[in-house]
């Protein structure tokens, strides 16, 4: 009977300490098992990055370039023809550093005269058909030359408009450039005197005056 008994206490202690570990390795499972809790996640915004209007400066003064020049080109061809048709003068310079300003050479009975007109003075000279030229014009220099010889103008040197003085029959043809006449001379438009002076043509001018008549007589 004890032995029974005996045995009988053995089994429940075993049944017990099985019960107990199956409690325990559940209890472990399910926690391992378990979802993680969500985790809040924070993100910075991103910044954008601040856009700089595209400028195009080049592009710009290229416009105004060329818009300058078509309007110096306008007053150029405009006063030509104003001229050659109120005096019959049939060459005017440009003055480089103000379109506006033009030189031409004219004769009457007192002689040669340089003159200067400004349209800058008439606001409205490229829409006038009928520009009082008298009115904004002037002479700077006049001289009597000998019969037979006349003033002939070259072009501008700076603020230098050169000019020459040769036979009225003087022809040297179509691809000579009149930077090339034995004697030139000038006047300084800025002076408070003017007075003509001996011109000498550059070393960098000259090459490049033959170099155009060379050009020239190449494609004649």
């Amino acid at each position: 009977m004890r032995n029974k008994k005996g045995n009988v206490a053995v089994i429940a202690i075993i049944v017990v300490i099985v019960a107990i570990t199956a409690g325990v390795v559940g209890w472990l499972f399910a926690r391992n098992t378990q979802a993680p809790a969500p985790q809040a996640v924070t993100t910075q915004p991103i910044k954008a990055k601040p856009t700089t209007p595209a400028t195009q400066p080049e592009t710009a003064t290229n416009n105004t370039t060329q818009g300058n020049n078509a309007i110096a080109q306008q007053l150029k061809i405009k006063f030509s023809l104003d001229i050659l048709k109120f005096w019959g003068v049939k060459e005017a310079f440009q003055y480089p550093k103000n379109p506006y300003i033009f030189y031409y050479i004219t004769e009457d009975s007192t002689g040669f005269s340089i003159g200067k007109f400004d349209a800058s003075k008439d606001k409205n000279y490229l829409q006038d058909k009928n520009p009082n030229i008298p009115q904004y014009n002037e002479f700077v220099y006049n001289e009597k030359l000998s019969k037979g010889n006349e003033f002939r103008g070259v072009g501008f040197d700076e603020d230098k408009f050169v000019f020459t003085e040769t036979s009225e029959e003087n022809s040297p043809g179509p691809c000579f450039s009149p930077w090339l006449y034995n004697k030139l001379s000038y006047i300084d438009i800025n002076s408070s005197k003017i007075e003509k002076r001996p011109y000498t043509v550059s070393a960098q001018k000259l090459q490049q005056v033959n170099n155009e008549a060379a050009y020239c007589q190449k494609n004649l």
